[in-house]
């Protein structure tokens, strides 16, 4: 049995290796103090007292001891003699709070009376008090308030470190989801598209989540569709209204909506779901590859800017025209876009105004002048988008980050921006087993100023039959086809005005007014399937109310033709089994083949 450290109860002393003991020692209901001191009658008598006081008191009498019992029970308080055999008063202190560094376990010095530089000493190396050993015999009280004193302060360090590890545990699980959160941002938000070789970007958050919006999506008809858009605010708070707005914008783009149609449904869907005050500031930007034109809507963006690829100049500024998405009814949101003509080589830039509202240590605001001349600088240096991308963080430097960044370019090729058809691969989980059905739709002159059936009918082939992998060479037909029966049939439009940019100006201005004068007039459009192994034949017939036009003076060959029209029956027989007009020209019938078996083959191939 070892003699060398005793517990003191009221009934007496019991050896320490009587005395089994697991975890830390810190028990809230009995404190219990470890006493060390080469005096065995102070120490004996303080045992006493202390444990009268319903405390569990441990005796040793060296430091060497007392240190060594600290490696195995953390005691709530611990006191040692300034003169102790092996290890002194002032070492223990230091190698107890060396075992204690993640912890706060109190020490007192006991010292000889009037010793006051041994005192001094001993809190200017880390000890918590000091008590007298002649104050053991004489003023008990003092040494007893300052225990209970060095306790309370132990028990509110054990209270914060809980709370302080209860935060810690909250903390690491509020990143954990925030980073799953992030991930499937990241993840709904980011499309195939944006790996483009035409489009290199910047973007960077002010926070976790990012609350500018960067989206893009190959058209069924072909072409590709950009968005840049800006959310009140930071973080998560900015980052929420972003779900909605690229889901609508994928799926509505997906099934061939127009510009307009895409800002109307965001803009509702945001002023529904967002508090007041917070709205969606964007741009558009719609690539028409056979037109070598885009559509660009701003609305409370920075100018969106078009490089002249050959000559490194801006060939065109579109500034913002409407409000932000999300403020006004969908009625009153101004939707008009601007075209602008482009060839291969030019480069379209945006940015969110986290770019030119950017600033740098001292202040100073990067601006859309500072913007635009970096990129003419470096598109005439040869630079590139990298060395614009360096010009803007060079500038900010290391200043705080006070906005989410965006800066896109993208290159106008036809070759970069139209869709490949191995894109519309077919989901699995939306293949049907080919079956009979018809449908027929009937467009009066009210329903045809404001409705657009392409999207609709596309789908609902999509829902019908599930032909996934054909939606874009399925829209394309369908698309061909209701447009000449309304332009060239209904509204009785010649499509060679389009023989160069003058005229493709009049021919739309032209479309506009007769559709807004349009009060007699209509569309038919009829869908009939046939199943067919594991594929079938869609039957598509498109009539329409006008006097038919010269449809065989308009079968142009597509090899060889760059002009803006001439090449739309000629596409549509190439994707079809058979291609039949009547003679007077107002009424079409189209056979498209299709299967599951075999990936289709190339639009004019």
């Amino acid at each position: 049995m070892r003699e060398d450290m005793w517990r003191m109860n009221k009934a007496g002393t019991i050896s320490l290796q009587d005395h089994e003991t697991g975890g830390d020692g810190h028990d809230e209901a009995v404190n219990t103090i470890l006493i060390a001191s080469s005096d065995a009658l102070a120490s004996r008598k303080l045992a006493a007292l202390l444990t009268e006081e319903g405390y569990t008191v441990w005796v040793t009498d060296n430091g060497a001891r007392v240190v060594e019992a600290c490696d195995w029970q953390q005691p709530d308080l611990v006191i040692v003699d300034d003169d102790m055999p092996i290890i002194g008063g002032h070492d223990a202190t230091r190698l107890i709070k060396r075992l204690f560094s993640g912890s706060y376990v109190p020490v007192l010095l006991m010292t000889a009376d009037g010793d006051v530089s041994a005192r001094i000493r001993y809190l200017e190396d880390g000890g918590d008090d000091y008590i007298s050993k002649s104050c053991v015999i004489c003023n008990f009280k003092l040494i007893l308030a300052k225990i209970r004193a060095m306790l309370r302060i132990s028990t509110l360090y054990w209270k914060l470190e809980q709370q302080r590890q209860a935060l810690e545990e909250h903390k690491q699980m509020v990143q954990a989801e925030q980073q799953t959160a992030r991930h499937l941002f990241e993840k709904f938000l980011h499309a195939e598209a944006l790996e483009s070789p035409a489009i290199r970007y910047l973007q960077k958050s002010m926070g976790l989540f990012n609350g500018d919006l960067l989206l893009a999506a190959h058209k069924p008809a072909g072409g590709m569709r950009v968005m840049v858009g800006d959310m009140t605010g930071h973080g998560l708070s900015a980052a929420v209204g972003s779900v909605p707005a690229s889901e609508i914008f994928y799926s509505m783009t997906a099934k061939g909506y127009t510009v307009g149609d895409i800002l109307i449904e965001i803009n509702n869907k945001l002023r529904r779901l967002l508090p007041t005050g917070n709205f969606c500031a964007a741009s558009i930007i719609d690539f028409e590859v056979n037109r070598q034109q885009i559509a660009v809507w701003n609305g409370g963006m920075p100018d969106v800017l078009l490089l002249d690829g050959k000559r490194r100049a801006v060939k065109e500024t579109v500034s913002s025209c409407a409000l932000p998405l999300g403020i006004v009814d969908g009625e009153a949101l101004n939707t008009s876009v601007v075209h602008v003509d482009i060839m291969p080589g030019d480069l379209l830039y945006l940015c969110s105004d986290g770019i030119t509202e950017g600033r740098n240590p001292q202040g100073e605001m990067y601006g859309a002048r500072r913007l635009a001349a970096s990129i003419l600088r470096q598109g005439r240096e040869g630079k590139g988008f990298d060395a614009i991308r360096e010009d803007f963080e060079s500038f900010v430097a290391d200043a705080p980050i006070s906005d989410d960044t965006t800066l896109v370019e993208i290159t106008c090729s036809r070759g970069l921006l139209e869709q490949d058809g191995s894109e519309a691969a077919a989901d699995p989980g939306n293949m049907r087993m080919p079956t009979k059905w018809a449908v027929e739709l009937r467009l009066d002159a009210d329903t045809l100023k404001e409705a657009d059936p392409r999207p609709l009918l596309t789908q609902l082939v999509m829902d019908l039959q599930g032909m996934q992998k054909h939606r874009d060479r399925l829209f394309t037909i369908l698309a061909e086809l209701f447009s000449n029966a309304l332009e060239h049939g209904v509204l009785g439009l010649d499509s060679a005005l389009k023989r160069d940019h003058q005229g493709f100006v009049e021919y739309y201005a032209q479309r506009k007014q007769r559709l807004d004068d349009l009060e007699n007039g209509w569309i038919r459009i009829a869908l009939e399937h046939f199943p067919e192994g594991c594929g079938g034949e869609l039957h598509i017939t498109v009539e329409d109310s006008g006097r038919g036009f010269d449809h065989q003076g308009r079968q142009a060959s597509l090899a060889g033709n760059t002009t803006s029209s001439g090449r739309g029956i000629a596409l549509v027989q190439s994707m079809c089994r058979e291609v039949t007009y009547n003679d007077e020209g107002n009424l079409v019938h189209a056979i498209y083949a299709w299967d599951n078996c075999e990936p289709p083959c190339q639009a004019g191939g």
